[in-house]
């Protein structure tokens, strides 16, 4: 009765949230003759006068980033950056594989997994997963330094950069 209960209270919740939100439309333009749609105020210029362009902020973009692994998959790279800092480079592998089932395209999983290939020396597989990581990283600043990094400590060629 109570998990009913509670489930109802629920429902009712999130279709007063649902409700509030239903009268904002962001694409919609303001209505005509409101303040909003009038647009900017431009002061009145004499002929011939020349006037400096006003100055407008620039918009600048956040630098993208990519996500970094979460929940299980996670754990299981904090478990073979352990693994690996101990030797245990077979193991830290698997443990990063079984992430990368979990989160297939996190590119932060490919780097970890080139890294443990390269200390296994195993150049050409080290090389595929930078490159693997950068094709996913969404032009994440740190993930590319850091997918640089392990490009030049590599000796193997790993093709255009």
């Amino acid at each position: 009765m109570v998990t009913r209960q509670l489930r109802g209270a629920v429902t009712i919740a999130a279709l007063a949230v649902l409700h509030a939100c239903a009268g904002l439309d962001p694409y919609r333009p303001p209505a005509t003759g409101s303040p909003a749609g009038e647009g900017p105020v431009v002061p009145a210029q004499k002929q011939g006068e020349v006037t400096a362009p006003s100055s407008v902020p620039a918009v600048t973009q956040p630098a993208p980033v990519a996500p970094k692994p979460s929940g299980p998959a996670a754990h299981l790279l904090s478990e073979a950056q352990r693994l690996s800092a101990r030797r245990e480079f077979d193991r830290a592998s698997a443990q990063v594989e079984r992430a990368l089932r979990i989160e297939p395209s996190n590119p932060w999983l490919y780097l970890a997994l080139a890294d443990i290939r390269l200390a296994q020396r195993d150049t050409g597989q080290a090389a595929v997963l930078v490159q693997k990581a950068r094709s996913l990283s969404r032009g994440d600043p740190q993930l590319l330094r850091e997918a640089e990094a392990l490009r030049l400590r590599n000796p193997a060629p790993a093709g255009p950069p």
